[in-house]
């Protein structure tokens, strides 16, 4: 099941000639205008928050669907630049992907049974060093 954000598409809004996206100009709407008394600013922010864990959901980036809500309470908290908070969601994709990349290859690997480097005893065969 598809959800729509619009019961209809919006008129093109136009500036300087040049068409602006609608989504931009609700995003701007919503950053410029200021807050009323009986709107709950921390209920918007989790709204949001909502929002773009469905969004990556369906995008299929489950790095920023899983740590969502711990890059954005540090950035409330540390009051980020919204690039700064978009280069740590970003990272924390990657670093996803890279997890989940080295996991399936491990398993596909089916090894007998799991060595770290620091299990490998140097003592017991002395001409390994």
């Amino acid at each position: 099941m598809k959800t729509r954000f619009f019961s209809s598409p919006p008129p093109p809004v136009r500036k300087n000639g040049r068409r602006i996206s609608p989504i931009n100009d609700d995003l701007a709407l919503t950053l410029t205008l200021p807050y009323s008394s009986n709107r709950s600013v921390h209920g918007e922010v989790l709204m949001m928050l909502d929002q773009v864990k469905n969004l990556s959901y369906q995008m299929r980036l489950f790095g920023i669907h899983q740590a969502c809500d711990r890059r954005a309470s540090e950035a409330l908290a540390q009051q980020l630049h919204p690039l700064e908070f978009l280069r740590l969601v970003l990272e924390e994709e990657l670093l996803s992907r890279k997890d989940r990349t080295a996991k399936a290859l491990v398993t596909k690997a089916r090894f007998r049974f799991r060595a770290d480097l620091e299990d490998l005893d140097l003592t017991f065969h002395k001409d390994l060093t």
